[in-house]
């Protein structure tokens, strides 16, 4: 017999898992991030917040090119 420290658990996320995309620049890539994650893909709208869904997050101002956001997108997804 044994234990677990409440430090090493996580709780279950129950919100829908989603990807957003600023741009149509950004839209191929963060179409096949929801492809292989199964999920759907949205541009991002001020809609849906991270209150009511997990938010996987493609593009942005702060890259440079799409080259770039499509980068830091796929390491950090796929």
């Amino acid at each position: 017999m044994g234990y677990v420290s409440a430090a090493y658990c996580k709780g279950i996320d129950n919100r829908p898992k989603i990807v957003l995309y600023y741009g149509d620049r950004d839209k191929p890539i963060a179409e096949l991030i929801a492809s292989k994650h199964k999920v759907k893909c949205y541009r991002d709208d001020g809609t849906r917040t991270k209150e009511n869904f997990n938010i996987m997050y493609v593009g942005g101002k702060q890259y440079k090119d799409r080259y770039e956001s499509a980068k830091v997108a796929v390491n950090k997804y796929l």
